[in-house]
């Protein structure tokens, strides 16, 4: 699991994205696309079967930083993940709190003990 969000947090939201003028709009879009993309692609993430289902972020005043928060649909219901994006103008570079993906820890855990609740229900039969 330890794995899975380093993933997450390393490889799948520090990807750059080109665009030109970019405002807390485009974030937004991009942010959807991009993350959608990696849900629907992973290996590790695509037996979760996430999907972004929103996305909003603010400019930080005087900063190329933008704020927000992007609601991710689970098996068990929607998310709201915190995402930092930073921007040059050209490229968008999304950040993500590695806790924002906790629920999906919950989920395997509760895969586990269905796993082994099965399992149990098996040996007490002869």
């Amino acid at each position: 699991m330890k794995n899975l969000l380093l993933k997450i947090c390393g490889v799948l939201f520090c990807l750059s994205l080109v665009s030109c003028g970019v405002n807390a709009d485009d974030v937004s879009k991009q942010s959807l696309k991009m993350m959608q993309e990696k849900f629907d692609t992973d290996a590790d993430l695509k037996p979760y079967g996430l999907k972004a289902r929103s996305a909003q972020f603010v400019k930080e005043d005087g900063t190329n930083k933008f704020k927000g928060v992007v609601k991710v649909e689970s098996k068990d219901g929607m998310h709201d993940v915190s995402v930092t994006a930073t921007t040059d103008g050209k490229n968008i570079i999304l950040d993500i709190d590695p806790q924002g993906f906790s629920f999906l820890m919950m989920e395997k855990l509760n895969q586990s003990i269905k796993q082994l609740q099965d399992l149990f229900k098996g040996l007490g039969t002869n």
